[in-house]
């Protein structure tokens, strides 16, 4: 049996433990030659108990004086147990001696009890083990007693009294403390991850005082840390102490003599194990072990064997796992007497937060760095004292930033969301106090001509800072996780800023242009197709019309500004995009019309402006879409061929600007699909190739650059429908995963952008299906599955939108096929080709049931009728199908 495993049995068993503990003590004081027949009477009934104890008596005699611990003989002088049992019921002092409570390498513990009348207490009395003659065990008891008569601390057991035995054997009176190890403790009492940490952070708080006192423990670990009924924390056991009081200094030994000094190696610093000079910071490394152990039940370090090297090797060059990894690790023991005493992820959350995951999460981040960082190899590295781990502690239990972590803005603003429920709730309250502000600014205005100067003055401050909060403030918090209800109230308190503001300002053109630019801001962020959206198009739609209508305005005051222009075709742009999305392609083509109208007569004006050509080519561009997309694909593709070479020219002139080529690519990759629905498949297979190449090199130069990233993927997926039409299943697939594996990342980092989400369901199924298409029917029933529970879910929390309805139907209506594909294979049985029939009827009805409903909502283009109408067809004949199988 390994010394690992011996540890592991008395960790986990106290009966075992205690049991071993005893029989073995008893062995220590007998002759080698007493021995045997000792261990044959007390271990009878029970061969493997006297094994454990041979074991740990052969490996006491290995490692000699390595580690001073109750598991070593005594030094020969040291008094037998039967010695010891003449103290019991002497009086020492003013106190009786009632019983002994334990006994160690140094001394023996013992229950005491005051006996001179004067008033009634229970104390713990230590005797020194070792004769007056022992020097060594005398210095280091004197050293002890000195430690604790410098310390006052209600965490920290306190020396009562002192003396000297009628033998001559000092004695020393401390306060009894009657409780259980604060490992014990905790489990017993089955505490939460921040209940033990509020604990931990009171023995902080003794060590730190003893700290401030020069004296250092040298021995922080889970028994010398006992916790009385009442929850109270008491450090004990300052045997190996240092004080580092020069007055004081000569009154410790120097216990980092030689290789090791004592020490219990599980809970040592590495340059407690190397033998150097000690400082407080060898005192933090422990208490980081101590916390690491009460947070995930498991020990830092695993010894193979207690060969002292060996053990100097794992401390000073093992890095210690992760809090919130090593909770998986599980730890069998073969001899403990219950076999849930494991240490398993159920075990270990059970008597933290309940669940693996739970306690997982709660210890990822902060408290991962905050233990890690009190275990640092190098003191200089760690905490710069134990008042500081104490305080990182406290941060973190507040949701405040703490030291181990750097200072990033991401991190920062992520604690201040967690710290303000839905994000930035606090922010809402500022929109309202500027909006107080506006209105009363306003209303002095009116009220008061003689401040009319003071009041605009205070009315620009306060527009100024309502913008900057209101977006520079939500662009920040973005992109940050779960951040999604902190945008919505963003947007909700915006827009009732600035339809209140609208009203107030019509003389003013400045003030005019801003609301028009907050209004195409706030629609970008609900629901426009080509940015991170909330899913709101019509609630997008609303804002850019709002946005609209006041540059309409505007423009027809200042026809020649090329500025307004500018803005004004960039919202008939807008607006174009939601009824192109919403398949309205008649009334999306007049707005991306109207664009190019207003950027030809600018350019007209002011030839060759880069920013101008630009609006042309998109204005093109849309156009063309719009124009194909309603079936006339000739007239289509001739506006899109005359928006390429506008793009090719401005990319010629500027090829290192990115945004050029993002353009660029844009093109080519919608001429690449209608160059294919025309029958140009060369042309479309070059042009989706050009696309790709021009988007990687965009997303190489710009890698946080989410747009440009899924430009990128649908880039990809355009080209895998190229290669999938033109019967190149391989190439397909190929491209289908590149989309996949680039949409699966950028919507893990965006979760509440619902275009993204879209992708990756759009993304799922061509994979899925090609799968199918290739024989692995089943890996692409599971990836089609994954992809309609998106989509189900996009469909729950919008059911009246058209494009998800779409998605849903039509994503089923292949679906089904998917299925067909796994019930025409030869190796399935009759039973399982009449169950897949019945799964692809059961999803066609599914997506017969969503067109239908987009019938009601108006939605419903030809192509979609022709959906229902052939739906109707498959399930009449799958129904057939299903009947003739049965009949078998």
């Amino acid at each position: 049996m390994s010394e690992e495993n011996l540890q592991q049995t008395l960790d986990y068993s106290s009966k075992r433990y205690h049991q071993v503990k005893e029989i073995f003590q008893v062995a220590l004081d007998k002759l080698p030659a007493e021995r045997e027949a000792y261990l044959n009477e007390a271990c009878a009934d029970d061969p493997l108990l006297k094994q454990e104890v041979e074991e740990l008596l052969a490996m006491n005699e290995e490692a000699d004086d390595f580690i001073e611990a109750p598991a070593f003989r005594p030094p020969d002088d040291f008094i037998t147990k039967k010695d010891e049992a003449v103290f019991e019921g002497r009086r020492l002092g003013n106190y009786q001696i009632i019983r002994e409570i334990g006994h160690g390498g140094m001394g023996a513990v013992y229950l005491a009890t005051r006996a001179d009348d004067q008033y009634k207490k229970r104390v713990a009395i230590k005797l020194i083990r070792g004769g007056a003659d022992n020097e060594f065990i005398r210095r280091r008891f004197l050293s002890e007693r000195q430690i604790l008569a410098s310390l006052d601390h209600p965490n920290i057991a306190k020396l009562l009294d002192g003396g000297t035995t009628e033998e001559g054997i000092p004695y020393l009176v401390m306060d009894y403390i009657e409780g259980l190890p604060i490992d014990d403790y905790c489990d017993r009492n089955k505490l939460t991850t921040a209940e033990r940490v509020r604990l931990f952070r009171t023995v902080c708080s003794a060590v730190h005082y003893a700290h401030q006192n020069l004296v250092i423990h040298r021995d922080l670990k889970p028994g010398n840390i006992l916790v009385s009924q009442d929850g109270t924390p008491h450090l004990l056991d300052f045997g190996i102490a240092k004080l580092l009081n020069p007055a004081l200094s000569n009154l410790t030994l120097d216990l980092t003599a030689g290789p090791m000094g004592p020490m219990t190696p599980e809970y040592a610093s590495p340059e407690q194990v190397r033998g150097e000079p000690l400082t407080t910071s060898s005192d933090i490394y422990s208490l980081g072990v101590v916390l690491y152990e009460l947070l995930t039940g498991h020990r830092p370090y695993q010894f193979q064997s207690r060969v002292p090297h060996v053990i100097a090797q794992v401390i000073c060059e093992q890095e210690p796992e992760k809090p919130s990894t090593v909770i998986n690790r599980i730890e069998t023991n073969p001899y403990a007497i219950d076999t849930e005493l494991s240490l398993t992820p159920e075990s270990v959350s059970r008597t933290r937060e309940g669940q693996p995951d739970k306690l997982r999460r709660r210890l990822q981040g902060d408290l991962d760095n905050i233990v890690l960082m009190a275990m640092r190899k190098e003191p200089q590295r760690r905490y710069a004292s134990v008042e500081q781990l104490s305080e990182d502690l406290r941060r973190h239990l507040e949701g405040l930033p703490v030291i181990a972590r750097k200072p990033t803005f991401s991190y920062r603003a992520l604690k201040f969301v967690n710290r303000n429920k839905v994000g930035v709730a606090a922010a809402a309250l500022v929109i309202l106090a500027i909006i107080a502000g506006v209105v009363a600014t306003l209303w002095q205005a009116r009220i008061a001509r003689l401040q009319k100067i003071r009041a605009e003055q205070r009315f620009n401050d306060v527009r100024q800072l309502a913008n900057s909060f209101m977006f520079e403030i939500h662009d920040q918090i973005e992109n940050l996780p779960g951040s999604t209800p902190a945008r919505k109230l963003l947007v909700s308190k915006a827009l009732n800023y600035l339809d209140s503001l609208a009203g107030e300002s019509h003389d003013d053109a400045t003030l005019q242009r801003e609301l028009a630019t907050a209004y195409q801001k706030v629609g970008d962020i609900q629901g426009n197709p080509y940015n991170a959206n909330l899913g709101d198009p019509d609630g997008a739609l609303d804002s850019y019309r709002k946005s609209l209508m006041i540059r309409e305005r505007l423009f027809a005051l200042a026809a020649d500004d090329q500025a307004i222009g500018i803005e004004l075709a960039t919202s008939y742009h807008r607006v174009g995009d939601i009824y192109q999305m919403n398949h309205q392609l008649t009334e999306a083509k007049e707005q991306y019309q109207k664009a190019f109208e207003i950027a030809e007569t600018l350019n007209k004006k002011a030839p060759d402006k880069p920013e101008i050509l630009q609006l042309i080519s998109s204005s093109l561009e849309q156009i063309g879409e719009a124009t194909a997309r309603g079936g006339n694909m000739e007239e289509g593709l001739a506006s899109m061929k005359k928006a390429l070479v506008i793009s090719e020219s401005l990319y010629a002139k500027d090829p290192d600007n990115w945004q050029m080529r993002r353009r660029l690519a844009i093109t080519h990759r919608l001429m690449s699909t209608w160059l294919f629905d025309s029958g140009d498949k060369t042309g479309a297979l070059q042009s989706s190739l050009k696309a790709i190449e021009l988007l990687e090199s965009v997303a190489r130069d710009s890698p946080n650059n989410a747009r440009a990233q899924r430009e990128l993927g649908v880039a990809y997926n355009g080209i895998g429908d190229t290669y999938w039409y033109s019967g190149d299943i391989t190439k397909a697939l190929e491209a289908y995963q590149k989309a996949l594996k680039l949409r699966e990342q950028l919507s893990q980092t965006d979760p509440a952008n619902v275009q993204l989400l879209r992708d990756f369901a759009n993304s799922l199924s061509n994979v899925g299906y090609t799968l199918a298409q290739t024989g692995k029917g089943d890996e692409g029933l599971a990836l089609y599955q994954q992809s309609m529970e998106i989509v189900e879910q996009l469909l729950q929390n919008n059911p009246s939108h058209g494009n998800t309805l779409r998605d849903a139907a039509v994503g089923y209506k292949y679906f089904a096929d998917v299925y067909k594909y796994l019930a025409e294979q030869k190796t399935v049985n009759l039973q399982q080709r009449i169950d897949y029939y019945q799964q692809a009827r059961r999803v066609m009805q599914r997506s017969r049931e969503l067109f239908i409903k987009m019938s009601e909502l108006g939605v419903l283009n030809e192509v979609d009728k022709g959906n229902i109408d052939q739906l109707d067809k498959d399930i009449q004949e799958l129904s057939a199908a299903i009947d003739k199988l049965k009949s078998r």
